[in-house]
């Protein structure tokens, strides 16, 4: 998350500006809700999803790598950006899907219960990788396991496609 960025940033030696990291990302954060949204307009909320989904596990698995070698800012800034990006696309595109399968009648309540689980993983997710990065002294599986949680999501969303052609 954005919150965990400045952190990233120092922890791969982006010292100086993991401020600027972090406001660049968050543009990009921005920037994605709009063009992932109108993404979904044009090819449908799941298939945007999926490629979403793959871009966030190619910029996760890139970090991994890029926490064992040496790297450029650029690399640094670009990776982030692209995170960031695919960050804002859940916001454009969770909101849409929750209406698309549940109605838009209580569409509020039910994309708030949904959401939890955004929160929820933000909590437990500092939980699993704070201990993972002290005890490595490494970024690297922390973005493994989100890399990993990506894929797994597109295998989902393929599942929940599958089954909205059968309902």
């Amino acid at each position: 998350s954005l919150g965990n960025v400045k952190t990233a940033a120092l922890a791969i030696d982006a010292t100086a500006d993991a401020v600027v990291l972090v406001g660049v990302m968050s543009l990009l954060n921005a920037a994605g809700r709009i063009v992932w949204g109108a993404t979904s307009d044009k090819i449908g909320r799941e298939n945007t999803m999926v490629l979403m989904f793959i871009t966030l596990a190619v910029g996760m698995f890139a970090f991994a790598y890029m926490s064992t070698i040496a790297i450029s800012w650029i690399a640094v800034m670009a990776i982030a950006s692209l995170i960031g990006f695919c960050f804002g696309g859940n916001f454009a595109l969770f909101p849409s899907v929750t209406a698309d399968f549940f109605g838009s009648k209580n569409v509020g309540k039910n994309y708030g219960v949904m959401f939890t689980a955004y929160g929820i993983a933000g909590i437990t997710g500092a939980f699993v990788a704070g201990p993972i990065v002290d005890a490595t002294g490494s970024y690297f599986m922390a973005f493994v396991v989100t890399g990993v949680l990506a894929i797994i999501a597109v295998l989902f969303t393929l599942v929940l496609k599958s089954k909205r052609k059968n309902v």
